[in-house]
Protein backbone atom coordinates (compact mmCIF):
# COMPACT_ATOMS: atom_id res chain seq x y z
CA UNK A 1 0.00 0.00 0.00
CA UNK A 2 3.22 2.14 0.33
CA UNK A 3 1.53 4.39 3.35
CA UNK A 4 0.46 3.06 6.92
CA UNK A 5 2.80 3.22 10.39
CA UNK A 6 3.64 0.48 13.04
CA UNK A 7 3.23 1.17 16.65
CA UNK A 8 5.34 -0.93 18.76
CA UNK A 9 5.19 -0.70 22.35
CA UNK A 10 8.27 -1.12 24.70
CA UNK A 11 8.67 0.19 27.92
CA UNK A 12 11.02 3.25 29.12
CA UNK A 13 12.90 0.15 30.92
CA UNK A 14 14.44 -0.63 27.47
CA UNK A 15 16.85 2.79 28.28
CA UNK A 16 16.31 3.14 32.04
CA UNK A 17 18.49 0.01 32.81
CA UNK A 18 16.66 -0.62 36.15
CA UNK A 19 18.71 -3.19 38.83
CA UNK A 20 17.14 -6.28 39.13
CA UNK A 21 15.40 -6.35 35.92
CA UNK A 22 17.73 -7.77 33.32
CA UNK A 23 15.82 -10.21 31.56
CA UNK A 24 12.67 -7.13 31.14
CA UNK A 25 15.35 -4.14 30.13
CA UNK A 26 16.72 -6.70 27.39
CA UNK A 27 13.22 -7.45 25.91
CA UNK A 28 12.14 -3.62 25.82
CA UNK A 29 15.32 -2.88 24.44
CA UNK A 30 15.07 -5.59 21.39
CA UNK A 31 11.86 -3.92 20.88
CA UNK A 32 13.30 -0.50 20.47
CA UNK A 33 16.22 -1.91 18.54
CA UNK A 34 12.99 -3.77 16.12
CA UNK A 35 11.56 -0.42 15.78
CA UNK A 36 14.81 1.76 15.19
CA UNK A 37 15.54 -1.27 12.11
CA UNK A 38 12.02 -1.23 11.05
CA UNK A 39 12.08 2.82 10.56
CA UNK A 40 15.64 2.90 8.73
CA UNK A 41 14.12 -0.08 6.51
CA UNK A 42 11.03 1.38 5.78
CA UNK A 43 12.44 5.25 5.44
CA UNK A 44 10.83 7.35 2.19
CA UNK A 45 8.30 3.88 1.21
CA UNK A 46 5.43 5.68 3.44
CA UNK A 47 5.18 3.97 6.18
CA UNK A 48 6.19 5.43 9.49
CA UNK A 49 7.45 3.38 12.37
CA UNK A 50 6.89 4.61 16.41
CA UNK A 51 7.94 3.19 19.51
CA UNK A 52 5.99 3.52 22.82
CA UNK A 53 8.13 3.64 26.24
CA UNK A 54 6.20 4.55 28.78
CA UNK A 55 7.50 4.74 32.64
CA UNK A 56 4.45 3.50 34.92
CA UNK A 57 0.88 4.06 34.40
CA UNK A 58 -1.67 2.21 35.97
CA UNK A 59 -2.12 -1.27 34.49
CA UNK A 60 -2.09 -4.58 35.49
CA UNK A 61 1.79 -5.51 34.95
CA UNK A 62 3.11 -5.22 38.21
CA UNK A 63 -0.07 -7.43 39.86
CA UNK A 64 0.53 -9.80 37.50
CA UNK A 65 4.27 -9.79 37.42
CA UNK A 66 6.93 -12.33 39.02
CA UNK A 67 9.70 -10.52 40.67
CA UNK A 68 12.91 -12.45 41.90
CA UNK A 69 12.65 -10.30 45.04
CA UNK A 70 9.82 -8.80 47.45
CA UNK A 71 12.30 -5.38 47.49
CA UNK A 72 12.09 -5.27 43.52
CA UNK A 73 7.95 -5.91 44.10
CA UNK A 74 7.48 -3.18 46.46
CA UNK A 75 9.54 -0.79 44.42
CA UNK A 76 7.11 -1.58 41.52
CA UNK A 77 4.00 -1.39 43.50
CA UNK A 78 4.95 2.27 45.18
CA UNK A 79 5.66 3.45 41.72
CA UNK A 80 2.64 1.97 40.42
CA UNK A 81 0.62 3.70 42.81
CA UNK A 82 1.45 6.94 41.58
CA UNK A 83 1.26 6.24 37.87
CA UNK A 84 -0.97 8.21 35.82
CA UNK A 85 -4.08 7.15 33.83
CA UNK A 86 -3.50 4.98 30.88
CA UNK A 87 -5.20 7.10 28.41
CA UNK A 88 -2.86 9.74 28.64
CA UNK A 89 -0.44 7.34 27.43
CA UNK A 90 -2.21 6.28 24.47
CA UNK A 91 -3.33 10.11 23.47
CA UNK A 92 0.97 10.68 23.69
CA UNK A 93 1.17 7.21 21.29
CA UNK A 94 -1.48 8.35 18.82
CA UNK A 95 0.13 11.83 18.62
CA UNK A 96 3.65 10.56 18.20
CA UNK A 97 1.89 8.35 15.08
CA UNK A 98 0.65 11.52 13.76
CA UNK A 99 3.89 13.37 14.06
CA UNK A 100 5.99 10.34 12.42
CA UNK A 101 7.66 10.49 15.60
CA UNK A 102 10.00 7.50 15.92
CA UNK A 103 10.42 7.23 20.11
CA UNK A 104 7.22 8.35 22.23
CA UNK A 105 8.48 8.57 25.79
CA UNK A 106 5.07 9.88 26.83
CA UNK A 107 6.04 10.93 30.73
CA UNK A 108 8.41 13.64 31.84
CA UNK A 109 9.92 11.31 34.17
CA UNK A 110 11.59 8.61 31.81
CA UNK A 111 12.33 11.91 29.00
CA UNK A 112 14.65 13.56 32.08
CA UNK A 113 15.94 10.14 33.11
CA UNK A 114 16.78 9.34 29.66
CA UNK A 115 18.51 12.75 28.78
CA UNK A 116 20.63 12.52 32.21
CA UNK A 117 21.72 8.87 31.12
CA UNK A 118 22.69 10.16 27.70
CA UNK A 119 24.32 12.97 29.09
CA UNK A 120 26.24 11.66 31.75
CA UNK A 121 26.49 7.72 31.58
CA UNK A 122 28.85 7.11 34.16
CA UNK A 123 26.92 9.03 36.72
CA UNK A 124 23.60 7.98 35.36
CA UNK A 125 24.61 4.13 36.93
CA UNK A 126 26.04 5.25 40.21
CA UNK A 127 22.75 7.60 41.00
CA UNK A 128 20.64 4.61 39.64
CA UNK A 129 22.10 1.74 42.01
CA UNK A 130 22.12 4.41 45.28
CA UNK A 131 18.33 5.43 44.43
CA UNK A 132 17.47 1.54 44.41
CA UNK A 133 19.24 0.59 47.24
CA UNK A 134 17.69 3.22 49.23
CA UNK A 135 14.14 2.85 48.36
CA UNK A 136 14.77 -1.21 49.24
Amino acid sequence: QRRGHILNVAAAAAFLSAPRMAAYNVAKAGVVSLSETLAAEFSGTGVGVTVLCPTFFRSEIVRSSRCADTGTRSLAERLSARAIDPKRVVRAALSAVEKGRLYCVPMADGRWIWRLKRLAPGLYSRLLGTVVRRWE
